[in-house]
Order: structure tokens, then sequence, then C-alpha cells
């Protein structure tokens, strides 16, 4: 059975227009099944964002750089370094006890030197 098509108009503004037609060029794509797309896709996701009930999980990730102290001397309790007050590693702990109530699990990973990715789970 062939399917049936409506023809419509529609008024944009010409940068969101030329924004679009840009878009879909680069995607290969013809103006009509690019709108398709872009009206199912946007269905779709108001269906799911009003149908949901109950708490939502989730998980805020980023890449951070963090610093770097110098050990500034050495006794018999073992090294001291120097104040680490304003590291990101004490803010990422402010926010999360700020946020307990939603931030369920937090995970720090080493990528490299001094880059660092964050991963926040929280749910709510």
């Amino acid at each position: 059975m062939k399917e049936v098509y409506e023809r419509f108009t529609i008024s944009l503004p010409k940068d969101l227009y030329n924004d679009f037609e840009h878009f879909r060029e680069s995607l290969g794509m013809s103006r009509s099944d690019a709108i398709r797309k872009a009206m199912q896709s946007y269905m779709v996701r108001e269906v799911a964002e009003t149908d949901v009930e109950g708490d939502i999980v989730g998980c805020i990730t980023y890449i951070l750089k963090h610093e770097h102290f110098d050990k500034i001397s050495e006794d018999e309790t073992g090294p001291k370094y120097a104040s680490i007050v304003q590291s990101d590693f004490i803010k990422s702990n402010d926010i999360q006890h700020l946020f307990q109530e939603i931030i369920i699990s937090t995970m720090h990973i080493h990528l490299e030197d001094d880059n660092c990715i964050l991963i926040i789970a929280v749910k709510g």
C-alpha cells in the first residue's frame, strides 16, 4: 500500500532556515526527509518526557584539569603538601555535599597527567 503524503507550508526566520539548509545538506538529506525526521524526533522526545513518573536516574560527566601540589616538607608523620583548599577536588566535594539528596555516587578517573574525568550519578 502506497503511503499518502500531505503538503504544508511553514515560515521560518531567515537564520533558522539557513542553518537548517546547511545542516540537512551536510547530511545529504532532502528537505522533506529532514523535516519528517525532526518532527518524529521531537514528538518521541516530548512523549517520553511527559510520560515519566517517579525518579529519573542519570549521570553528569565532565573533564577537568586538576592541580598538582609540590611536596614542601617531610617529617616522621609523612610528607606535607601545599594547601589544597582551592583545588577542584575540594570544590567537587562541596558540590556533592550540597546536593547529597540527588547525588548518589561519583567516580574520579585519571585520564592523563593533569586531566581527569568525573562521573556523577544522580537520582531525583
